[in-house]
């Protein structure tokens, strides 16, 4: 009974190793091959007869671009997108499989018949389109009173001589990750040029969350307009703007007074006017 027991157990193991082992489907060998050349829409055909089991190539592939991987044929097709550099597999499932990749390494492109990762020898043709890219950016511009806070309101009054703190918050509303961006403002000038940060299809950051104090001492009523570039190495660029104002309110202008030593010369003078005054009149008299 033990023996049986230990046999069965030993099946099991054996069955889910098979399992581990072959469920990402990324066992075969190589056939055929195929570049993007840009990102223009255009779908490029790596093979028209691997075999189920095998994989393609895809070369020229840009980081934060959307693909889509296609597979016709044979008895079924389930691909595997496989980055053979970092070992990652970026995605999987029945063909069309839609991938972003975050780095430019060429993909390995398997297919198989079924998700079990089986083989046939009949032709599978393989191809890929580089899902043309739409990059668009969206921009906010806020301005407050409280250092280290990203403001909700685009327009304050102030006294003069207060300091302000702007906050820009930029969305990307596009279909592809923008890698790079520039901010100037025509008032405080070039924020930064080149920030590195990944910014994925409809996220958002703000200045403040990515830790940048933007203040400035306001003496006068200002709208200042704010210009943000969003792009990547070799690829369009996207832009937007957008504005905030301050609005810096009039003080009460006093009304000049006398000093004490001003109030005493101002009635010497009355005084001696009125003496003057009474002595002529005495001598026009006499």
């Amino acid at each position: 009974m033990k023996r049986l027991l230990l046999v069965f157990i030993a099946v099991l193991v054996g069955l889910f190793m098979s399992i581990d082992l072959h469920a990402q489907c990324t066992n075969g060998t190589q056939f055929g091959t195929g570049t993007f050349e840009g990102c223009s829409g255009q779908p490029v055909v790596f093979t028209t007869c691997a075999f189920g089991g095998e994989y393609s190539v895809a070369n020229g592939i840009q980081a934060g671009f959307s693909y889509t991987f296609s597979g016709t044929g044979g008895t079924g097709n389930y691909l595997t997108i496989y980055d053979p550099v970092t070992a990652a597999i970026l995605g999987s499932g029945s063909s069309p499989v839609t991938v972003t990749p975050a780095t430019s390494n060429p993909l390995r492109v398997y297919v198989h018949t079924s998700e079990s990762c089986g083989t046939d020898t009949a032709c599978h043709t393989l191809s890929g389109q580089c899902n043309a890219s739409q990059p668009a950016i969206t921009l906010i511009k806020t301005v407050g009173t409280v250092p280290g806070v990203c403001s909700d309101t685009t327009e304050i009054t102030v006294s003069p001589g207060t300091t302000v703190y702007y906050c820009y918050t930029v969305t990307n509303t596009g279909n592809v990750t923008l890698n790079l961006h520039n901010l100037v403002d025509d008032s405080l000038g070039t924020i930064f040029s080149g920030l590195n940060y990944a910014l994925t299809p409809g996220s958002s950051v703000n200045t403040v969350a990515a830790g940048l104090s933007i203040a400035a001492v306001i003496n006068t009523t200002t709208t200042n307009t704010a210009t943000w570039t969003a792009y990547n190495v070799g690829a369009a660029q996207t832009t937007a703007q957008a504005s905030a104002t301050v609005i810096v309110e009039e003080t009460d202008k006093a009304i000049p007074t006398l000093s004490e030593w001003g109030m005493i010369i101002m009635s010497l003078l009355l005084g001696g006017t009125a003496i003057w005054m009474i002595r002529r009149r005495q001598t026009l008299k006499g």
